[in-house]
């Protein structure tokens, strides 16, 4: 019989209300995985690939958290994602045994590796491990092959646990469906650009877990991958979650560990509502209305505009976190004043818009009590005023476009 996933009233609740919880992250990994082996074994069962399958299940067999490590990978959930909705291409199809030969490697059963299919381009890639690149290469891999100058390994950040021991962090620079945020994902990082990656993750990762302990452990329960983009025009630096890649984000680097703190709590709250939709219906679809995004240039749907206030949240609750920091005290509070600002406005009509579901008011009603409680903190009265003021200009400025808003 087949089980179901189903999310407790008070881990919804806590959701609704942005709160960092690592159980809640965990609940929701699981999730995402259970959608992600359902899609695999259509793939599996549409392409009759008794090997992959056979190196499927002896993964699983041998060893289930090293199975499911691959299971869950971001670009994993992509491509199984993509398969399922389009009509896949001869690289989709190829890549099905790789996934089965990375699980395989992964759980130590190396003999259960099927013969890889090279994808268009030459390149053979085995999620969460690397790619092999060039002319010649294996095509049924042992674990002696993943090394020499065909083979780029995925490479990871060790981060400090906040109970002890480390995590890692996958930067992954060779998956082929890391390419899927809008944005160009950059190409192999050379070893100064990498080591410039790994401080600056470093000490964004001792911002969030001195500074907001709980939001650490959520992350550490649910973030696995960044894929880096290419540099970006913006001094903000840009930064995207696929809505497939849960635990994945990408984003481009930028020389302040707060900013990329702020950058990585906000990416995995998408994330998480990404997973929560997968068990909830929030917006009927019903409704072609389009909102006020104070964040954008442009007018967004209801249940973008819902994200992106849950994503904010997490953020302004950052950024009032380290506004004692003496170094960071002035641009802190300005950010923090700017986003609760913004999400003030944001969230206005948000009780009254068409097309939500129950779950949907519910999750609304909570994002409101969220927004509400950034106005318990003080901030300068002048930095209050430029904080508004600049909301109400990104208002005008939508205005001009003759996109008609909901009060």
């Amino acid at each position: 019989m087949m089980r179901y996933h189903t999310i407790a009233p008070d881990a919804f609740d806590s959701l609704s209300r942005v709160t960092a919880d690592p159980e809640v992250a965990a609940f929701l990994r699981k999730v995402r995985l259970s959608r992600t082996l359902l899609l695999i074994r259509h793939i599996a069962l549409s392409l009759d690939d008794e090997p992959a399958v056979a190196a499927l299940a002896a993964a699983q067999t041998a060893d289930a958290a090293a199975f499911e490590r691959v299971m869950a990978y971001p670009w994993v959930g992509v491509w199984a994602a993509r398969y399922v909705r389009s009509s896949a291409d001869d690289g989709d199809r190829a890549h099905l045994s790789a996934v089965a030969g990375a699980a395989a490697l992964r759980a130590g059963v190396p003999e259960a590796v099927p013969l890889l299919s090279v994808r268009p381009g030459g390149t053979i890639a085995l999620p969460t491990l690397g790619a092999f690149v060039g002319e010649r290469h294996p095509r049924r891999v042992a674990p002696a092959d993943l090394t020499g100058t065909s083979w780029l390994p995925v490479r990871h950040v060790r981060l400090p646990c906040t109970d002890g021991g480390e995590w890692a962090l996958a930067t992954d620079d060779v998956d082929p469906y890391r390419d899927c945020h809008g944005s160009a994902a950059a190409e192999r990082l050379d070893g100064p650009t990498w080591d410039t990656w790994t401080e600056m993750l470093r000490r964004a990762w001792d911002v969030i877990a001195e500074h907001t302990p709980l939001r650490a452990l959520e992350i550490e329960a649910g973030l696995s991958a960044v894929t880096p983009l290419s540099s970006s025009g913006s001094r903000g630096g840009d930064s995207a979650t696929n809505g497939d890649a849960f635990g994945g984000f990408a984003m481009s680097l930028v020389d302040d560990p707060y900013s990329v703190a702020a950058t990585m709590i906000h990416e995995f709250q998408h994330s998480r509502l990404n997973a929560l939709t997968d068990l909830v219906t929030l917006v009927d679809g019903t409704s072609a209305d389009l909102y006020f995004a104070p964040w954008r240039r442009d007018a967004r749907p209801l249940e973008a505009l819902i994200h992106g206030i849950f994503a904010f949240i997490a953020v302004a609750q950052m950024w009032q976190a380290v506004r004692h920091v003496p170094t960071v005290e002035e641009a802190a509070t300005r950010h923090f004043a700017l986003i609760r600002a913004q999400l003030s406005r944001a969230a206005r009509p948000l009780p009254l818009a068409s097309g939500l579901t129950a779950a949907g008011r519910r999750l609304v009603a909570g994002l409101a009590a969220a927004v509400e409680e950034l106005a318990d903190h003080d901030v300068p009265p002048a930095v209050h005023r430029d904080a508004v003021r600049a909301v109400d200009a990104a208002e005008h400025r939508l205005s001009t476009t003759q996109v008609r808003l909901p009060a």
